[in-house]
């Protein structure tokens, strides 16, 4: 675990013909179908279309992508997978060259309500192998802020489609204007100046960030077998659906255990 961090990552050792799992980069799949033998995905690849047959196979990409590839299933299904709708979001990751500042005004968390920026963050104090946390105020230290954009007033799943709208439309420079900006309002009195104290910006835009979640402001109270997650991850022939979407949250775990379930659907 250690080695992580820092260690260069081999992508060719992930498609190895001697390996019982092979995982081929670049190749989207553009569509997939029930066989009388099993399964059949088309997948692109340098720009040629490649087949590939199986007894079965698991879809576990966006549910709002799914009815463009496979087709062939049933309509209240994709109407299910249509209405799961991306939540866009914004992590930007601000490099300052010393945290004197936070220090002095006592700050390492800020929660800021109808700011560009919901949340500021000082990162995590981790060290691990040959990566080192600051542990001085004059070393560089890295602050992780939080966007979700919105338009309030609209319901949740047309604030995600605004808000995907905006992050693409939004040019760089104006979230480097944001975030000079904000963060001067915030640490200025503790003797923070953004033109000179920010060495880097980096910015991480998901137009497609989080999976939708459904709430009974929106959509009511809906029982547990008719919610949308529940409908969109059935089992099509020798079809599985696993994804985040599944589960409606985008964390880690609940990839696993989604893509878990779904195995154990074709295994059974």
């Amino acid at each position: 675990m250690v080695d992580i961090v820092t260690a260069r990552f081999s992508y060719p050792a992930l498609d190895r013909p001697e390996n019982r799992v092979r995982i081929r980069l670049n190749s989207t799949v553009v569509n997939a179908r029930n066989t009388e033998s099993g399964t059949e995905l088309t997948y692109m690849h340098e720009g040629k279309a490649h087949k590939v047959r199986g007894k079965q196979a698991i879809l576990a990409c966006w549910h709002m992508i799914i009815p463009y590839i496979c087709p062939d299933l049933p309509e209240k299904q994709k109407a299910a997978m249509h209405a799961c709708v991306k939540v866009p979001l914004v992590y930007g990751s601000v490099q300052i060259k010393n945290w004197r500042a936070l220090k002095s005004l006592g700050v390492g968390y800020t929660y800021c309500p109808g700011a560009y920026f919901s949340e500021v963050t000082m990162d995590f104090p981790v060290s691990m192998g040959d990566y080192h946390f600051t542990d001085s105020l004059d070393q560089n230290c890295v602050l992780h802020l939080v966007r979700t954009p919105c338009a309030p007033g609209q319901s949740a799943r047309d604030q995600h489609r605004t808000g995907r709208y905006e992050l693409y439309s939004t040019h760089y420079s104006t979230f480097e204007e944001k975030v000079q900006g904000q963060l001067g309002r915030m640490y200025g009195s503790g003797g923070f100046d953004p033109k000179r104290d920010i060495a880097a910006i980096t910015i991480n835009r998901w137009p497609h960030g989080d999976t939708y979640f459904q709430m009974p402001l929106w959509d009511g109270n809906v029982p547990e077998d008719r919610r949308i997650n529940v409908v969109a991850r059935q089992k099509f022939g020798n079809i599985a659906i696993a994804n985040t979407d599944s589960g409606e949250d985008a964390e880690t775990n609940y990839a696993i255990e989604q893509a878990f379930r779904a195995t154990k659907e074709l295994v059974a």
